[in-house]
């Protein structure tokens, strides 16, 4: 099987809050933001893509951690949760990923390692 290249990832899409339908608006410091991202673990990509992607001739491994971490980073950034929750970070990744995502940032409770 030949390898692809690395794919460029190019810049984040651009999001829009939903409006809220009683039309009440808060400020952000009467808010609680939650997000709740699933990051796709390294691993399981590594093991399984072929079963769920197909990547366009010449597109580039656009699934590589190197590659998806700053993206990840960014959206995450954006939108400047209060409680953030991860699914399939890799443990092998998880002390670099809290510490570029900044200093507003600590890891509380983890969750229960379970293997597929």
């Amino acid at each position: 099987m030949e390898k692809l290249n690395p794919a460029k990832p190019g810049t984040l899409v651009s999001r829009t809050w939903v409006p809220n339908p009683n039309g009440v608006t808060k400020s952000r410091a009467e808010c609680l933001r939650v997000m709740s991202f699933n990051l796709l673990s390294q691993h399981l990509n590594d093991q399984f893509s072929f079963q769920f992607v197909v990547l366009p001739e010449q597109g580039g491994d656009f699934l590589r951690w190197e590659l998806r971490e700053r993206l990840l980073i960014e959206e995450i950034q954006r939108w400047d949760p209060d409680i953030l929750c991860l699914q399939e970070l890799d443990l092998v990744h998880e002390q670099g990923f809290v510490e570029k995502l900044g200093s507003g940032y600590e890891v509380g409770t983890r969750g229960i390692l379970q293997f597929k």
